[in-house]
């Protein structure tokens, strides 16, 4: 329990680790798993969920209620 307060407090610190935006990490995820991060992910992960081939998670994006007009 204590490392994920950790991660928590080192990522608010730090902001996201890059090892976890890279597109390979998202592979062996759920597609659902994609979804709940395309609304809810950082700026980095949302971009590189916007280029994946799967259209769905593409459009989750777009619906992102983090979305900034210079993301597009």
């Amino acid at each position: 329990m204590s490392t994920d307060v950790t991660v928590v407090q080192r990522e608010a610190q730090f902001g996201p680790n890059p090892a976890e935006l890279q597109p390979q990490v998202f592979a062996p995820m759920p597609v659902v798993d994609w979804i709940k991060i395309a609304l809810r992910g950082v700026r980095e992960q949302r971009t590189v969920l916007i280029l994946d081939s799967n259209k769905v998670v593409a459009v989750v994006v777009l619906w992102s209620p983090k979305l900034d007009i210079t993301e597009i």
